[in-house]
């Protein structure tokens, strides 16, 4: 009965198999494991009890001389009141005292009067003071902890700062939200603090969300501090490019652009050093964002204005930003020969010492290592780029790195690795709302389930992709998941679906113009299709053009499996117009360490 009673849960198992021993009905035991350890509390000698009560003020685990602080009697050093707390209290050969459990904590803390607490946490922090001495503010976090629940609002807040500035140097940003959310508290409890101060918090607490990959409670914190700043057109603008930043990790492009476009007009005209900074950083956001929504050429121009203000500014960060998307949208319309600006920007988030843009630069360098066959340097650069923001804690960005590195043991054929670090990544990405990242990844895992057999599956994984690109905007991921949907369709034997599907991208494709990244693969389908349905002439003018826009960018995987279909079709149309692809694409293949490919005709 006790162990029905309890649901699987051990703890309250445990103290229900403790109450029962008094206990002489099952109906008097309580229905929680907070209300029976509360009970058992209860049931303590006074003395007992006031002591565990009062020790609950210090926390979870603290030092046994810190006891003195909280309990108006000398601190018990009998072995006969420590055995009657063993259940609740133990202490440890260096003299730290711990509660047996949380809720034992929580539980002893509930029972204490309002006023009391508030005079024990009071006590408990100026004790912790007085032994820091001038290494007070190394105790920041438990001393902002202490007086904010003594309703000292001062010290909370002064403690609190210290605390939340030390942790986001450290990449702590979920910590550092936390400790800026509690001054933020105490400062609006305090008189006479002022808006600017309370911006200023608030706006802090927001950056460690962002950071931290929290983008709907950033968003929040942005808003809210908007209100305080409206009589300062530099400030809002730059409250209004944060939250364009947030609106672009919600796949909301069309929101991100409109809200740059707003903060562009808060400052038109406006003189001064920190307008155009301001300006230059809203400029470089906005050609982010079109090369986001896959409008590489708009991203450009965009970009290429933003350099000019940010060099006139000498804003570094805008200008890193800026050349950073210049060389990504030149490399997505193939024109990338040398990543000058990548290297300049790489440089200039050194200076900056900014981790985040440093990795990000990095996984470009890698992505262009990959898309030119040198997989081992892409490898490294993902690593790289990888334990670099682990650093900064923000899981959001990691996942990236951690897709692109399955991505290449999905194209190797290694499927469960690669599977696994899907798998992660789409976990990490619709936890935090980004769901073009999401929907991307899950195209990645169809493909596995492709290549695994599973192709109903896969064309669920495909469909649910495609109809989550089309609501974002998401350009690039539109095009790549109708080449993949009629991949998969050629594999089944579907060919006149698979050529609806490819021949449907490919108008798509030539709409926005320039040769894409997916090009080459959308040529390669088209072939394989037309292929597939008798038309070998038609099949051999899409995988040249296939087999040209791959040289064209250097990319020897996608040139390998278009030589390996030009092989077939030479081999199946009599004529050896391509003697040399099958030895070419088995080369390629090999140098890449790959061992298997989907067959499409």
């Amino acid at each position: 009965a006790l162990a029905e009673r309890s649901g699987g849960n051990p703890l309250f198992l445990r103290e229900l198999v403790a109450s029962a021993r008094s206990a002489e009905e099952l109906d008097e035991l309580p229905d929680s494991v907070e209300a029976v350890i509360a009970a058992r509390i209860d049931r303590l000698r006074p003395d007992d009890r006031n002591l565990l009560r009062r020790a609950s003020v210090l926390g979870r685990s603290f030092p046994r001389l810190l006891l003195d602080a909280v309990v108006d009697e000398a601190a018990p050093a009998g072995a006969a009141r420590w055995a009657r707390l063993a259940d609740y209290l133990t202490e440890d050969e260096d003299g730290t005292v711990r509660f047996a459990h949380a809720l034992v904590r929580d539980s002893a803390y509930e029972g204490l009067p309002f006023r009391l607490r508030q005079r024990l946490h009071a006590r408990a922090g100026d004790t912790i003071r007085r032994l820091a001495g001038e290494a007070a503010e190394n105790q920041a976090e438990v001393l902002s902890l202490h007086y904010f629940h003594a309703q000292r609002f001062a010290e909370a807040r002064h403690f609190a700062l210290v605390a939340a500035d030390w942790a986001r140097s450290m990449y702590a940003n979920v910590e550092a939200a936390g400790f800026y959310e509690r001054a933020l508290e105490a400062s609006r409890r305090l008189p006479g603090t002022d808006r600017a101060e309370l911006a200023r918090i608030q706006e802090a607490m927001g950056d460690a969300q962002h950071h931290a990959g929290d983008y709907l409670a950033a968003e929040a914190a942005y808003r809210a501090t908007r209100r305080l700043v409206r009589d300062e057109p530099e400030a809002e603008a730059r409250l209004l490019l944060k939250l364009a930043r947030v609106m672009g990790w919600l796949d909301r492009y069309s929101a991100a652009l409109r809200w740059i476009t707003r903060g562009l007009r808060t400052i038109e005209g406006r003189p001064g050093v920190e307008a155009a900074a301001q300006r230059a950083q809203l400029l470089a956001w906005y050609g982010r964002f079109c090369q986001e929504a896959g409008h590489h050429r708009r991203a450009i121009t965009w970009c290429a204005t933003a350099v000019e203000e940010a060099e006139r500014a000498g804003e570094r960060d805008a200008l890193a930003n800026a050349l950073k998307v210049l060389d990504w949208a030149n490399m997505d319309l193939g024109r990338l020969e040398d990543p000058v600006n990548w290297r300049r920007a790489l440089a200039l988030f050194e200076e900056l010492e900014d981790l985040t843009g440093q990795a990000s630069v990095l996984n470009m360098l890698g992505g262009n290592a990959y898309e030119r066959g040198d997989w081992p340097t892409a490898l490294d650069l993902y690593r790289r780029a990888q334990a670099m923001v682990h650093r900064t804690g923000n899981s959001v960005i990691a996942a990236f790195y951690m897709n692109n590195i399955g991505e290449i043991s999905l194209e190797q054929g290694h499927l469960a690795e690669a599977r696994a670090l899907f798998v992660e990544a789409s976990r990490i990405w619709r936890a935090a709302g980004y769901r073009s990242g999401a929907a991307s990844v899950q195209v990645l895992l169809g493909r596995v389930a492709a290549g695994e057999g599973r192709h109903d599956e896969a064309m669920a994984l495909f469909e649910q992709s495609l109809a989550e690109a089309q609501e974002v905007g998401g350009h690039v991921e539109v095009l790549d998941t109708k080449a993949r949907m009629a991949e998969c369709a050629l594999v089944t034997g579907d060919v006149e679906g698979a050529r609806a599907l490819i021949e449907g991208a490919l108008e798509q494709a030539r709409a926005l113009g320039g040769y894409w990244a997916q090009s080459s693969l959308l040529f390669r389908v088209h072939g394989a299709a037309l292929l597939g349905s008798g038309d070998v002439e038609g099949a051999r003018r899409a995988l040249e053009q296939s087999l040209k826009v791959a040289r064209a960018r250097h990319a020897d995987y996608e040139e390998a499996l278009t030589l390996r279909l030009l092989a077939r079709l030479d081999e199946r149309a009599g004529r050896p117009e391509h003697p040399d692809a099958a030895r070419r694409s088995a080369e390629i293949l090999g140098r890449l360490g790959v061992v298997w490919t989907p067959t499409l005709v």
